[in-house]
């Protein structure tokens, strides 16, 4: 079993419907950036609103393009396996992976999981809609039912 949940959104769209909106707003500040610049005739207010919108354009683009594919290590995620759950919760710090054989306590709250390790623990809160967070749940519940992984909520 090797499943994905794509996380950072709380709506009610797809991970691929988020990625597209993202993209659109991203051309359209990108176009919008363009165009003050180009037309301001260098005025200075022109000149300052088209590169702010450009760099927001740059920005919603890259999100867009890399914040929602399941294989970038940009995406914030929670990816489950026979072997270890990975979690990113942040856009630019480095995801945790835990090994499922170091764990001894999961513990399930609101938006929170909370993993309980022979020597710490670690919280690990998420945004994502409901439907993905009961999704997410139940995943690591099943998981860690057959590697007799005690779980406590959910």
């Amino acid at each position: 079993m090797n499943k994905v949940f794509i996380i950072g959104m709380n709506n009610k769209f797809s991970a691929n419907a988020n990625r597209w909106g993202f993209i659109l707003v991203g051309l359209v500040f990108l176009a919008n950036g363009y165009f003050n610049i180009h037309r301001s005739n260098l005025s200075l207010l022109g000149i300052i609103l088209g590169t702010l919108m450009f760099g927001g354009g740059i920005y919603y683009l890259f999100y867009g393009v890399f914040g929602f594919a399941e294989s970038s290590r940009f995406s914030l995620k929670v990816k489950v396996d026979e072997s270890a759950i990975e979690l990113k919760n942040s856009f630019w710090k480095p995801s945790k992976k835990l090994h499922w054989v170091d764990l001894s306590v999961i513990q399930f709250q609101h938006y929170q999981i909370i993993f309980e390790l022979k020597d710490q623990s670690i919280s690990f809160s998420y945004n994502a809609n409901p439907e993905i967070s009961i999704a997410i749940k139940q995943t690591i519940r099943e998981v860690a039912e057959q590697k007799n992984i005690q779980v406590i909520g959910g």
